[in-house]
C-alpha cells in the first residue's frame, strides 16, 4: 500500500540563477541549504518522542532522552548559525550587496522578538557550552552542580553506535540546568518544553527570512513563475504522522531470523 505526498515544485534553472549577482546567488543557495538542514533536524526530533520518566529515568529511558536532546541541540545550533549568517559581517560573510544588507536589517530586527525568554536563554547556553563547542571550562562549572544520584555508568555494546555514556548528558545538560535554574522563570522539568517552543519560534523566523530572500532575489529574475503541484506515491514508511512512527534508539547488528 502506498501513501500520497503532495509537494509544490517551483522550477528554477541554472541559466536563471546565473542572472543573480554573485553574492545573492551564494546567499540564496546557502540559506536553502540551511533551511533544509534545519527542517531535517526538526522532523527527526519530532519523530524521536519516546516515552520516558523525567524523574525516575532508567538507563534505557536515559538513552532515549539523550538521543532527543542531541537533536534538539543540533537544531538550535543550526538556527543560531543562520541568525549569525544574516548579519552579513565577518571574514566569511561580508557583503556590499545592498539587497542583502537591507535583508540583514530586517532579519536582526525581527529576530529581536524571538531572542527572549527562558527557552532562548537555555538554547543559547547549550549552543555555547555543549552543541557547537566542547569547553572544559563549562564542564568544570557544571561538575559542582551534578546530581548526587546522577547516572554515571557506562553502557557498552559490540555495535559502537549503541554504546552510551550518561555522565556526559548529566554533566553538560542536567547540571547545566541546575547551575542556571535561578535565571529561569520555569521549573527545571519544563526547560526542555521551553527550549523546544523557542526552536519552533526561531524555525518560523528562519522560514520567513528564507521566503523574503527568495522574494528579493529569485522573484526579481522570474516574477511571473508559479509553482506546480506534484504528487508522489511513497512506501508507507517514508511518510508518517507524528506518533505513528518513532526513530529507534538502538540498532540491531544482524537481523533476527
Amino acid at each position: 500500500m502506498s501513501s500520497l505526498l503532495k509537494l509544490e515544485e517551483f522550477r528554477i534553472s541554472w541559466e536563471e540563477l546565473r542572472k543573480l549577482p554573485d553574492d545573492q546567488l551564494a546567499a540564496f543557495g546557502l540559506v536553502c541549504f540551511a533551511i533544509s538542514e534545519i527542517n531535517v533536524l526538526k522532523r527527526l526530533y519530532l519523530f524521536s518522542g519516546h516515552d520516558y520518566d523525567p524523574v525516575g529515568i532508567d538507563e534505557i529511558g536515559f538513552a532515549a532522552l539523550s538521543q532527543r536532546l542531541v537533536l534538539l541541540r543540533l537544531w538550535s545550533a543550526k538556527l543560531f548559525e543562520l541568525t549569525k549568517f544574516f548579519k552579513f559581517e565577518g571574514q566569511h560573510n561580508r557583503t556590499k550587496d545592498q539587497t542583502l544588507l537591507s535583508l540583514s536589517e530586517i532579519a536582526q530586527k525581527t529576530f529581536e522578538d524571538v531572542a527572549k525568554g527562558p527557552g532562548f536563554e537555555f538554547a543559547t547556553r547549550q549552543r555555547n557550552e555543549a552543541a557547537s563547542h566542547y569547553h572544559m571550562k563549562s564542564a568544570r562549572k557544571n561538575a559542582h552542580h551534578l546530581r548526587k544520584d546522577a547516572l554515571c555508568n557506562m553502557y557498552l555494546h559490540q555495535a559502537e553506535g549503541n554504546s552510551f555514556f550518561p555522565l556526559g548528558e548529566e554533566l553538560m545538560f542536567g547540571a547545566s540546568v541546575l547551575r542556571l535554574k535561578d535565571e529561569f522563570t520555569c521549573p527545571d522539568s519544563d526547560i526542555v518544553d521551553e527550549w523546544f517552543r523557542w526552536n519552533l519560534e526561531a524555525n518560523n523566523w528562519a522560514s520567513k527570512m528564507h521566503v523574503q530572500l527568495f522574494s528579493e532575489t529569485i522573484l526579481k529574475v522570474i516574477p511571473d513563475r508559479k509553482p506546480y503541484e506534484r504528487e508522489y506515491w511513497l512506501k508507507p514508511e517514508m511518510i508518517q504522522y507524528i506518533g505513528e512512527c518513532i526513530v529507534p534508539v538502538f540498532l540491531r547488528k544482524d537481523p533476527i531470523a
